[in-house]
């Protein structure tokens, strides 16, 4: 009889364990649901008030590539508002890889009023490097589109090594508004060449 019961008490235990994990489980849900900032807490490192989805990101593909053959990586801007000009500094390490040229996408062959500036020059920190600056702009209101917007082709070097080389990428963006001051917390994603034997 006393087994039956002890058996019986233990179920109850059970269940009403099993129903306060459920109903805690569903309050965290309600308090999440009800209060967004909560789950905006997980961006680590985004600044207050700011999304991974609200910031202003430009990058360079990566790419392989083989000794003595030229490479082409795209560059990308993706905004969520209305970006202007976008100006872009990757530095490449001087005896293995060499600056060719950029070409325009076809998005942005297609806009009128956007332009698309290079320039190379040795790194004033670093001699062993040289910097190519991008500099594409849009002229009209409406900004640049998000996506594609150039074509960057590099030379490897011949006796250049098997092995992946990260590039050193820096960024800055303006509104479409003249005279506006560089956003900030632009992401510059750097690109990964990898040397193929």
């Amino acid at each position: 009889m006393k087994s039956c019961n002890l058996r019986r008490f233990l179920r109850s235990v059970k269940f009403s364990l099993a129903g306060g994990l459920a109903g805690m489980f569903y309050l965290c849900l309600a308090v999440l649901a009800s209060d967004p900032s909560l789950l905006a807490q997980e961006e680590f490192g985004v600044p207050d008030g700011e999304t991974g989805e609200s910031q202003v990101r430009v990058s360079f593909g990566s790419a392989t590539a083989h000794a003595d053959a030229t490479v082409e990586i795209p560059f990308y801007l993706t905004a969520p508002f209305d970006v202007g000009v976008v100006e872009s500094a990757l530095r490449l390490p001087k005896g293995m890889l060499e600056f060719v040229k950029a070409r325009k996408s076809e998005v942005l062959e297609s806009r009128d009023n956007a332009t698309l500036e290079t320039s190379v020059a040795d790194d004033s920190n670093d001699k062993t490097l040289a910097v190519v600056k991008l500099s594409i702009r849009d002229s009209s209101d409406k900004g640049l589109p998000s996506g594609l917007l150039a074509l960057v082709t590099l030379k490897v070097a011949a006796d250049a090594k098997p092995g992946a080389v990260k590039l050193d990428h820096q960024a800055i963006a303006r509104a479409t508004t003249p005279g506006s001051k560089n956003i900030a917390g632009v992401v510059a994603e750097s690109p990964q060449i990898s040397i193929a034997p």
